[in-house]
């Protein structure tokens, strides 16, 4: 008895494959809702981040890598200055995600990931 396999590849396009600008996002890691958070000067805002939850990919023309980072959670600011060494003025193409928390000490605390 002969078993045939056929083996089907669908060939996508990949996500990465059209993009014109860098792709942001904030991840919320903390417990509260992030009713805004601003990433850089006059950057990019992004509204009602759930506990928890991440917000949309909304692309960042001229976002860099060093920024000012503000959260407001519960009618209190948050904000951080965030220097990441080592990287280029400005984010190439791709996808990035803010990962943002508050920690006992009321700090900002961000986790910068490449996706």
């Amino acid at each position: 008895m002969i078993i045939g396999l056929t083996l089907v590849v669908a060939c996508e396009e990949d996500r990465d494959d059209s993009l014109t600008s860098p792709q942001i996002r904030v991840q919320n890691k903390d417990t509260l809702l992030f009713s805004a958070v601003s990433l850089g000067d006059d950057f990019v805002e992004f509204i009602d981040v759930n506990a928890g939850g991440y917000s949309d990919y909304v692309p960042a023309a001229e976002m860099p890598f060093f920024s000012t980072i503000e959260v407001e959670a519960l009618g209190e600011t948050y904000t951080l200055e965030a220097a990441l060494d080592g990287y280029p003025a400005t984010l190439p193409l791709g996808f990035y995600t803010y990962a943002l928390s508050i920690n006992s000490e009321g700090e900002l605390v961000l986790d910068f990931i490449i996706n």
